[in-house]
Protein backbone atom coordinates (compact mmCIF):
# COMPACT_ATOMS: atom_id res chain seq x y z
CA UNK A 1 0.00 0.00 0.00
CA UNK A 2 1.34 3.42 -1.01
CA UNK A 3 1.53 5.95 1.82
CA UNK A 4 1.93 9.73 1.97
CA UNK A 5 1.54 11.40 5.33
CA UNK A 6 2.55 15.00 4.61
CA UNK A 7 0.19 17.09 2.49
CA UNK A 8 -1.15 20.63 2.70
CA UNK A 9 -4.40 22.17 1.48
CA UNK A 10 -5.42 25.80 1.05
CA UNK A 11 -6.46 25.78 4.70
CA UNK A 12 -2.80 26.54 5.39
CA UNK A 13 -0.51 27.31 2.45
CA UNK A 14 -1.35 24.81 -0.28
CA UNK A 15 -3.38 25.48 -3.41
CA UNK A 16 -5.77 22.50 -3.45
CA UNK A 17 -9.01 21.94 -1.59
CA UNK A 18 -9.23 18.83 0.63
CA UNK A 19 -11.42 17.16 -2.00
CA UNK A 20 -9.01 17.90 -4.84
CA UNK A 21 -6.12 16.55 -2.82
CA UNK A 22 -7.98 13.31 -2.10
CA UNK A 23 -8.96 12.96 -5.77
CA UNK A 24 -5.28 13.24 -6.69
CA UNK A 25 -4.33 10.69 -4.04
CA UNK A 26 -6.93 8.26 -5.43
CA UNK A 27 -5.66 8.81 -8.98
CA UNK A 28 -2.14 7.86 -7.85
CA UNK A 29 -3.30 4.79 -5.93
CA UNK A 30 -2.50 5.94 -2.40
CA UNK A 31 -4.06 3.84 0.35
CA UNK A 32 -3.19 5.95 3.41
CA UNK A 33 -2.80 9.72 3.59
CA UNK A 34 -2.64 12.54 6.11
CA UNK A 35 -3.53 16.19 5.58
CA UNK A 36 -0.98 17.85 7.85
CA UNK A 37 -1.71 21.55 7.43
CA UNK A 38 0.36 24.05 9.39
CA UNK A 39 -1.10 24.68 12.84
CA UNK A 40 -4.69 23.90 11.82
CA UNK A 41 -6.95 20.88 11.50
CA UNK A 42 -9.70 22.75 9.63
CA UNK A 43 -9.35 20.62 6.47
CA UNK A 44 -9.69 17.27 8.21
CA UNK A 45 -13.45 16.72 8.20
CA UNK A 46 -13.85 17.54 4.50
CA UNK A 47 -10.85 15.35 3.65
CA UNK A 48 -12.28 12.52 5.76
CA UNK A 49 -15.59 12.57 3.88
CA UNK A 50 -13.75 12.52 0.55
CA UNK A 51 -11.49 9.67 1.71
CA UNK A 52 -14.44 7.59 2.89
CA UNK A 53 -16.00 7.99 -0.56
CA UNK A 54 -12.72 7.00 -2.24
CA UNK A 55 -11.91 4.09 0.09
CA UNK A 56 -8.69 5.75 1.30
CA UNK A 57 -7.63 5.66 4.94
CA UNK A 58 -6.87 9.05 6.44
CA UNK A 59 -5.24 9.96 9.74
CA UNK A 60 -5.91 13.01 11.85
CA UNK A 61 -2.81 15.12 11.34
CA UNK A 62 -1.26 18.54 11.83
CA UNK A 63 2.19 20.09 11.40
CA UNK A 64 3.07 22.14 14.47
CA UNK A 65 5.85 24.73 14.90
CA UNK A 66 7.85 23.83 18.00
CA UNK A 67 11.06 24.91 19.70
CA UNK A 68 13.99 22.76 20.77
CA UNK A 69 17.13 24.29 22.28
CA UNK A 70 16.38 27.70 20.79
CA UNK A 71 15.67 26.44 17.25
CA UNK A 72 12.38 25.96 15.43
CA UNK A 73 11.39 22.47 14.32
CA UNK A 74 8.28 21.16 12.60
CA UNK A 75 6.54 18.32 14.41
CA UNK A 76 3.98 16.13 12.64
CA UNK A 77 1.23 14.83 14.94
CA UNK A 78 -0.79 11.82 13.76
CA UNK A 79 -3.79 9.71 14.78
CA UNK A 80 -4.79 11.88 17.74
CA UNK A 81 -8.26 12.46 19.12
CA UNK A 82 -9.59 15.28 16.98
CA UNK A 83 -11.53 16.88 19.84
CA UNK A 84 -8.80 16.80 22.49
CA UNK A 85 -9.05 20.25 24.07
CA UNK A 86 -5.45 20.54 25.29
CA UNK A 87 -3.91 19.66 21.94
CA UNK A 88 -6.36 21.88 20.04
CA UNK A 89 -5.45 24.76 22.35
CA UNK A 90 -1.74 24.25 21.63
CA UNK A 91 -2.43 24.15 17.89
CA UNK A 92 -4.54 27.32 18.01
CA UNK A 93 -2.04 29.17 20.21
CA UNK A 94 0.79 28.20 17.89
CA UNK A 95 -1.18 29.43 14.88
CA UNK A 96 -1.83 32.76 16.60
CA UNK A 97 1.85 33.19 17.47
CA UNK A 98 2.99 32.46 13.92
CA UNK A 99 0.46 34.98 12.62
CA UNK A 100 1.68 37.54 15.16
CA UNK A 101 5.20 37.04 13.84
CA UNK A 102 3.94 37.61 10.30
CA UNK A 103 2.08 40.76 11.38
CA UNK A 104 5.33 42.05 12.87
CA UNK A 105 7.09 41.51 9.54
CA UNK A 106 4.47 43.70 7.90
CA UNK A 107 4.67 46.37 10.63
CA UNK A 108 8.44 46.49 10.36
CA UNK A 109 8.35 46.63 6.57
CA UNK A 110 5.74 49.40 6.61
CA UNK A 111 8.35 51.73 8.12
CA UNK A 112 10.45 51.43 4.96
CA UNK A 113 7.84 50.77 2.26
CA UNK A 114 5.29 53.50 1.56
CA UNK A 115 3.26 51.03 -0.52
CA UNK A 116 2.30 49.07 2.61
CA UNK A 117 -0.89 50.27 4.30
CA UNK A 118 -1.45 48.32 7.51
CA UNK A 119 -5.19 49.00 7.61
CA UNK A 120 -5.45 47.82 4.03
CA UNK A 121 -3.39 44.75 4.89
CA UNK A 122 -5.59 43.93 7.88
CA UNK A 123 -8.66 43.86 5.62
CA UNK A 124 -6.87 42.20 2.69
CA UNK A 125 -8.26 38.93 1.30
CA UNK A 126 -7.07 36.76 -1.56
CA UNK A 127 -8.02 33.61 -3.42
CA UNK A 128 -6.80 30.75 -1.24
CA UNK A 129 -6.03 28.74 -4.36
CA UNK A 130 -3.01 30.97 -4.87
CA UNK A 131 -1.40 29.18 -1.94
CA UNK A 132 1.24 30.70 0.29
CA UNK A 133 0.45 33.25 2.95
CA UNK A 134 -1.58 36.41 3.38
CA UNK A 135 1.46 38.64 3.71
CA UNK A 136 3.32 37.28 0.69
CA UNK A 137 0.24 37.52 -1.52
CA UNK A 138 -0.37 41.08 -0.33
CA UNK A 139 3.21 42.09 -1.14
CA UNK A 140 2.95 40.45 -4.56
CA UNK A 141 -0.26 42.35 -5.29
CA UNK A 142 1.42 45.60 -4.20
CA UNK A 143 4.29 44.94 -6.60
CA UNK A 144 6.93 44.84 -3.84
CA UNK A 145 7.93 41.26 -4.67
CA UNK A 146 7.15 38.99 -7.60
CA UNK A 147 7.08 35.70 -5.68
CA UNK A 148 7.43 34.26 -2.19
CA UNK A 149 10.82 32.81 -3.11
CA UNK A 150 12.07 36.23 -4.16
CA UNK A 151 10.73 37.76 -0.96
CA UNK A 152 12.27 35.30 1.51
CA UNK A 153 15.53 37.23 2.05
CA UNK A 154 13.46 40.38 2.58
CA UNK A 155 11.15 38.70 5.10
CA UNK A 156 14.15 37.34 6.98
CA UNK A 157 15.57 40.83 7.45
CA UNK A 158 12.34 42.13 9.00
CA UNK A 159 11.12 39.19 11.07
CA UNK A 160 11.28 38.78 14.84
CA UNK A 161 13.87 36.37 16.23
CA UNK A 162 12.16 32.98 16.45
CA UNK A 163 12.92 32.85 20.18
CA UNK A 164 10.59 35.83 20.69
CA UNK A 165 7.53 34.17 19.18
CA UNK A 166 6.71 32.13 22.27
CA UNK A 167 6.27 28.88 20.33
CA UNK A 168 5.72 25.71 22.39
CA UNK A 169 8.61 23.51 23.34
CA UNK A 170 8.80 20.21 21.48
CA UNK A 171 8.63 18.26 24.74
CA UNK A 172 5.37 20.02 25.65
CA UNK A 173 3.80 19.23 22.28
CA UNK A 174 4.92 15.59 22.32
CA UNK A 175 3.35 15.19 25.75
CA UNK A 176 0.04 16.71 24.61
CA UNK A 177 -0.04 14.57 21.46
CA UNK A 178 0.54 11.42 23.52
CA UNK A 179 -2.24 12.34 25.96
CA UNK A 180 -4.52 12.85 22.93
CA UNK A 181 -3.72 9.27 21.86
CA UNK A 182 -1.50 10.30 18.96
CA UNK A 183 2.08 10.05 17.76
CA UNK A 184 4.72 12.76 17.29
CA UNK A 185 6.99 12.58 14.25
CA UNK A 186 9.99 14.84 13.62
CA UNK A 187 9.37 16.36 10.18
CA UNK A 188 12.02 16.45 7.44
CA UNK A 189 15.05 16.43 9.79
CA UNK A 190 17.54 16.30 6.93
CA UNK A 191 16.57 19.39 4.96
CA UNK A 192 19.90 21.05 5.80
CA UNK A 193 21.62 17.88 4.55
CA UNK A 194 24.30 18.10 7.21
CA UNK A 195 24.82 14.57 8.48
CA UNK A 196 26.37 15.55 11.80
CA UNK A 197 23.71 18.21 12.49
CA UNK A 198 20.90 15.79 11.62
CA UNK A 199 22.18 13.19 14.06
CA UNK A 200 22.43 15.77 16.85
CA UNK A 201 18.88 16.97 16.13
CA UNK A 202 17.55 13.41 16.11
CA UNK A 203 19.11 12.66 19.49
CA UNK A 204 17.70 15.84 21.04
CA UNK A 205 14.25 15.23 19.55
CA UNK A 206 14.30 11.70 20.95
CA UNK A 207 14.92 13.13 24.42
CA UNK A 208 12.00 15.50 23.85
CA UNK A 209 9.67 12.56 23.31
CA UNK A 210 9.18 11.97 19.58
CA UNK A 211 7.66 8.66 18.50
CA UNK A 212 9.14 8.63 15.03
CA UNK A 213 10.96 10.31 12.17
CA UNK A 214 9.90 11.39 8.68
CA UNK A 215 12.74 9.47 7.08
CA UNK A 216 11.52 9.50 3.48
CA UNK A 217 11.27 13.07 2.20
CA UNK A 218 12.01 14.65 -1.22
CA UNK A 219 14.97 16.75 -0.05
CA UNK A 220 16.70 13.94 1.83
CA UNK A 221 19.71 12.42 0.15
CA UNK A 222 20.10 8.65 0.24
CA UNK A 223 22.71 9.08 2.97
CA UNK A 224 20.38 11.20 5.12
CA UNK A 225 17.47 8.82 4.54
CA UNK A 226 19.58 5.84 5.63
CA UNK A 227 20.82 7.74 8.66
CA UNK A 228 17.24 8.52 9.72
CA UNK A 229 16.03 4.97 9.10
CA UNK A 230 18.95 3.44 11.00
CA UNK A 231 18.45 5.83 13.92
CA UNK A 232 14.74 4.99 14.02
CA UNK A 233 15.45 1.26 13.90
CA UNK A 234 18.01 1.56 16.67
CA UNK A 235 15.57 3.34 18.97
CA UNK A 236 12.35 1.58 17.97
CA UNK A 237 10.86 4.71 16.41
CA UNK A 238 8.17 4.92 13.77
CA UNK A 239 9.34 5.53 10.19
CA UNK A 240 7.14 7.70 7.98
CA UNK A 241 7.14 9.22 4.50
CA UNK A 242 5.74 12.45 3.09
CA UNK A 243 5.99 14.59 -0.04
CA UNK A 244 5.11 17.96 1.58
CA UNK A 245 2.47 18.64 -1.07
CA UNK A 246 1.63 22.35 -1.48
CA UNK A 247 0.00 22.25 -4.89
CA UNK A 248 1.09 24.82 -7.46
CA UNK A 249 2.69 26.94 -4.72
CA UNK A 250 5.18 24.27 -3.73
CA UNK A 251 8.01 22.30 -5.28
CA UNK A 252 6.96 18.75 -4.44
CA UNK A 253 3.67 17.02 -5.17
CA UNK A 254 1.74 13.85 -4.45
CA UNK A 255 3.55 11.04 -6.19
CA UNK A 256 7.00 12.49 -5.54
CA UNK A 257 7.44 9.92 -2.76
CA UNK A 258 6.06 6.56 -3.91
CA UNK A 259 6.82 4.68 -0.71
CA UNK A 260 5.11 1.40 0.11
CA UNK A 261 4.04 0.79 3.69
CA UNK A 262 6.36 -2.23 3.77
CA UNK A 263 9.32 0.18 3.89
CA UNK A 264 7.86 2.08 6.83
CA UNK A 265 7.17 1.38 10.47
CA UNK A 266 3.58 2.41 11.13
CA UNK A 267 2.27 -0.56 13.12
CA UNK A 268 0.90 1.68 15.88
CA UNK A 269 -0.72 4.19 13.55
CA UNK A 270 -4.27 3.72 12.27
CA UNK A 271 -5.00 0.26 10.87
CA UNK A 272 -1.59 -0.21 9.25
CA UNK A 273 0.36 -3.29 10.32
CA UNK A 274 4.02 -3.31 9.25
CA UNK A 275 7.28 -4.31 10.88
Amino acid sequence: MLVDLHMHTYFSDGTMSPEELVDKAKELGLGLIAVADHNTIDAYHRAKVACDESNIEILTAVEIDTMLHGKKFHLLAYDFEINNKELIQIINDCDAKIKHGIDMIMRNMAVDFDEINLTEYENYTYDLRRGGHKYSNYLIDKGIISSYTEGRPLFKSYKLPVTELGLPQMKEVCRAVKIAGGYSILAHPGCKLNKDRVLIDLKEALKAGIDGVECFYPEHTEEITNLCVNFSNQHGLLVTSGCDEHGDWGIYHIGTMKIDSAKLRLKRIGKVVTD
